[in-house]
């Protein structure tokens, strides 16, 4: 019998055609979608039991998928779906001619069975996920082949998500639960709280800390927590900037963890953490005095003002704002340094002769000194001073100071005795121009021109010695012309531009100012005045803001250190600013509880966070540790801790600046490893990257993905995420420094109009407890109508006013975020020439537009009570007729918020320097409140706290690290 297959397609030669071979039909059940229709028609109740698997975009045939939109549509309005009404419906729609009466009838008579349906429906979506597969497997193909400037490392998790998302597809496959099953899993998990003792309150997974388990019954599945600190204080400078160790000077590119740094006050201070900041805009801040430091404008400051009753913490971009009001323009000073560090060592000369001689020579000629017009008392006192520092010469010098003819003293310190040994003619070298020589004070011996030169062992040496120094220096200028001086300042003439540089830095060493200015005598070369402010017990001098300017675009860093005011000192002598809660419970969860924890360190490199544990779960002081000087008991204990860690099912991943893509994808990968995580761990949230597609995209707008996106985390991986979060600065200017929820949040005052659906604006503070119909501005960039979730009084805050070429108003604390055509903007960073997306016309019907409006006016407004408000669907509301974003994102997809606060920080003489106070300010399923912990800074470890605690009776503190940085 002669086969009925198909002929092959030949070419014209007789070749089998290979690009027709080539050719796939995708994978489809053509019969499957017509038993499915057919039952459908049969026996509407069939429905119920395919619509949760099969969607009308998974049937291959467009008509197959239309007449089953059809039968869904009937079925959904309680009308019968059979041939007759299916085909009256298609005409009323138009596609009637598509389908005639005759295939409907055809699909119902087919059919096999309607009790197969659910099989049938089975096969289709199989089939439609096979071609799903197909469909991102050649897109992933032509990504690959045209990457569009997207890294390597996001393509594969573009990839990894898209294959992932396929199976996501329709959500779960379960619509309901029954109570049976709900009750079979109820019991389960009561027979395995019982297993654990019974009496134990913990139902999810335990914390390690007993009063924090007891309020929330341990971390449960699904939850987002975020732990909120306060914020890091050290921000980032570029890598070339100069940080002044007790050793010197150090470029911040070349510091390490562990040097030992100058501080404000000579307190001892560490560099704890390095944290890379990538590619910054850098400014450069200039001060009252002339010195400047550079940094980027998240980097922080301690500035006090007149009129503030305590310094407060601000960014340079708010340091710069407060410029633009002349109110504030020399007035906004940092923090004056002690000077009391340096390096001990022994100084070839004593440090007043050193001064006094570098002010006072005015030439150098072979064996004599020849010194300016000086005072009788002054060379008296440099004559002791010259002849206690050489012996050697105290009994054969002959009238070592004499005048000659002109007036001028002048000093031979070359012995009788070898001069005539050596004959008359013998040029002996004189013993003070030969150190001074040798230390690099002076160019040459042999040269007439005096260019004296402070040596560097000098400038770095201890608080006493500079101040010694110091004072030969002033005396020895001083000789020539009385300098001009008040009550506060000194003002003296330099020759050298060297030695004027190097008496400017000794000046701000001490904690003094110096400004330099340069003047052009027509008969010399240039001379340079110093204006000099010293401290004393009753005056400090002030150093105070002048200007700051963007300046270039470079890498930077910040440093966290261990001084008690996170303040170093960087360029010039500037005074400037700079997890261990969470990873104590990652630790716990690990070790104790035995389950598998993700860590994403994104701010510290997994060595460093190594370290760190290993002083926290053995207790072995973490100083010691940097540099392995451990006791016997101490190693004992780090070796019990590494055979724990060692076993503990923890990964940690320190890759910076992860989006919530790839760090779900990284964690999917990583629960294959283990099967079930028990907790993971973000450290921290605002270091992760958004998608950042388009220019509109902003921090603000990428902050509310991120949270969502782990949110979603926690449901998918059915564990509960810590995330570490920063706070807003505003507590660092209350009193009270202990954080709130309003610290998530940026607002507004009472009077800002809240433009309400219904075309009319009411001041927000008429609308507190109350959750009215807003305006607000979609994805589009349109206003549309939305629902507010929440409206109350924040609290008082210092706030910022502007203005628009419209006449709009809008006062808000420096944070609040408005949209402009650079996307969503902080208050803080808009300047005047900016536009900013308003809406001029009532609101009340259908969508309309945004317009755009210029920024005429900015300035800071003092301090006033201010509120928020949310809109959960578009995170956005019209303040004052300005788009404002709603600034909650982060507390509404909590499920948990906890703070940490410790007292020490801001007050080292607390009566409770080891006590931390963990805050509850939110809890979804539970109660709100504050646990108090231990907290052993030498450790970096929080622990219960024994009951009857008191504070330490001797004084002192377990310690703590934290960070600032102080300019010269």
């Amino acid at each position: 019998m002669p086969s009925t297959d198909p002929l092959p397609s030949l070419t014209p030669t007789g070749e089998v055609d290979r690009a027709v071979q080539g050719l796939k039909v995708p994978p489809h059940s053509v019969e499957a979608e017509q038993s499915v229709l057919g039952a459908l028609l049969l026996d509407n109740s069939t429905w119920d039991f395919i619509a949760p698997i099969l969607r009308e975009v998974d049937f291959y045939r467009t008509e197959h998928a239309v007449i089953y939109r059809t039968i869904g549509k009937l079925v959904n309005e309680n009308k019968p779906a059979d041939v007759l009404t299916v085909h009256e419906e298609l005409k009323s729609t138009g596609l009637a001619e598509n389908f005639g009466i005759t295939y409907l009838n055809q699909l119902s008579n087919n059919t096999p069975s309607t009790a197969n349906v659910r099989g049938y429906a089975q096969i289709i979506n199989d089939r439609s996920i096979l071609r799903r597969l197909i469909q991102t497997a050649d897109s992933i193909a032509n990504s690959a082949f045209d990457p569009e400037g997207k890294a390597v490392r996001t393509l594969l998790d573009e990839a990894e998500s898209r294959i992932l998302a396929i199976s996501e597809i329709g959500g779960s496959s379960a619509e309901y639960f029954e109570m049976e099953e709900l009750m079979t899993e109820a019991v389960l998990r009561i027979q395995e709280l019982q297993a654990r003792g019974g009496s134990n309150d913990i139902t999810g997974v335990a914390t390690g800390f007993i009063d924090l388990d007891k309020q929330t019954s341990g971390l449960q599945k699904g939850d987002l927590i975020i732990v909120a600190g306060r914020p890091s204080m050290g921000k980032a400078q570029p890598l070339d900037a100069q940080i002044k160790l007790l050793s010197g000077w150090k470029r911040m590119q070349d510091l390490m963890v562990g040097d030992a740094l100058a501080s404000i006050d000579g307190q001892p201070s560490l560099v704890t953490g390095i944290f890379p900041q990538g590619l910054k805009e850098i400014y450069q801040v200039v001060f009252s005095d002339g010195r400047t430091t550079q940094c980027c404008a998240e980097h922080l400051w301690r500035v006090a003002h007149p009129e503030w009753s305590v310094a407060r913490v601000l960014s340079t971009g708010e340091v710069s704002t407060y410029l633009a009001d002349p109110r504030y323009q020399g007035q906004l000073s940092i923090d004056a340094i002690t000077g009391d560090f340096g390096n001990p060592q022994i100084l070839p000369m004593e440090p007043w002769l050193m001064g006094a001689l570098l002010g006072s020579v005015e030439q150098v000629v072979a064996d004599e000194l020849v010194f300016k017009r000086l005072q009788e008392p002054f060379v008296q006192q440099l004559q002791q001073a010259i002849v206690g520092a050489f012996p050697e010469w105290s009994a054969t010098k002959q009238n070592a100071f004499s005048q000659n003819a002109d007036g001028q003293w002048q000093w031979q310190g070359v012995s009788p005795v070898l001069l005539q040994v050596n004959a008359p003619h013998c040029k002996a070298s004189c013993p003070v121009v030969e150190k001074l020589t040798r230390m690099g004070s002076l160019q040459s011996v042999e040269s007439n021109t005096h260019r004296p030169s402070i040596p560097a062992l000098y400038l770095e040496a201890p608080k006493s010695e500079r101040q010694a120094l110091l004072t030969g220096l002033i005396q020895g200028l001083s000789q020539a012309s009385s300098p001009t001086t008040s009550s506060d300042r000194i003002t003296l003439q330099v020759a050298s531009t060297e030695l004027a540089q190097q008496v400017t830095q000794l000046v701000r060493s001490l904690g003094g100012t110096c400004q330099t200015l340069e003047q052009h005598p027509a008969q010399s070369s240039p001379i340079w005045q110093l204006q000099l402010e010293l401290p004393r017990e009753d005056f400090v001098p002030c150093v105070t803001f002048a200007s700051i300017r963007l300046v270039r675009r470079a890498q930077a860093q910040c440093i966290a250190v261990s001084h008690p005011t996170r303040t170093y000192l960087t360029d010039d002598y500037v005074v400037t600013h700079n997890t261990s809660f969470a990873m104590n419970i990652a630790e716990h969860v690990a070790i104790k509880e035995g389950l598998p924890v993700l860590v994403f360190s994104m701010e510290m490199g997994a060595s460093q966070l190594a370290t760190r544990m290993l002083g926290s779960v053995g207790r072995v002081n973490q100083g010691r540790l940097k540099t392995g000087n451990l006791n016997d008991e101490e190693w004992s204990r780090f070796t019990n801790a590494i055979g724990l860690l060692n076993k503990a099912p923890m990964l940690i991943d320190e890759t910076g600046s992860l989006s919530s893509l790839e760090l779900r994808a990284r964690a999917r990968r990583m629960a294959r490893k283990y099967g079930k995580v028990g907790l993971i761990v973000i450290d921290y949230l605002q270091l992760m990257a958004g998608k950042g597609t388009s220019s509109g995209d902003n921090r603000t707008t990428e902050i509310s993905e991120i949270s969502r996106s782990l949110k979603s985390l926690a449901k998918e991986m059915g564990c509960p995420v810590i995330a570490l979060s920063q706070l807003n600065r505003s507590l660092e200017n209350r009193e009270n420094k202990r954080p709130i929820m309003s610290d998530l949040r940026e607002c507004v005052i009472g009077s800002t109009l809240v433009l309400l659906a219904d075309g009319t604006q009411r001041p927000i503070q008429e609308l507190v407890g109350t959750t009215p119909l807003v305006v607000a501005m979609n994805a589009q960039q349109e206003l549309v109508h939305a629902v507010s979730d929440c409206i109350w009084s924040v609290g008082v805050k210092p706030v910022m006013r502007i203005q628009t070429q419209h006449g709009l108003d809008l006062t808000a604390t420096e944070n609040h975020r408005i949209y402009t055509q650079k996307g969503w903007l902080r208050l803080g960073e808009l300047q005047v020439g900016d536009t900013v997306a308003i809406a001029m016309d009532q609101v009340a019907g259908a969508a309309s537009s945004i317009t755009w409006d210029l920024v005429t006016t900015k300035e800071v407004a003092g301090e006033a009570e201010v509120y928020d408000l949310t809109v959960p669907s578009h995170a956005s509301w019209l303040s004052g007729g300005i788009v404002s974003h709603n600034s909650g994102a982060i507390e509404q997809d909590a499920d948990v918020i906890i703070f940490i606060y410790r007292d020490s920080v801001y007050h080292p003489e607390t009566e409770r320097p080891g006590v931390a106070e963990v805050i509850i300010g939110k809890q979804r399923n539970g109660p709100i409140g504050t646990v108090e912990l231990s907290w052993q800074g030498e450790f970096t470890k929080f622990d219960n706290l024994a009951h009857g605690y008191q504070a330490n009776p001797f004084g002192g503190s377990s310690g703590g690290s934290s960070s600032n940085n102080v300019p010269f």
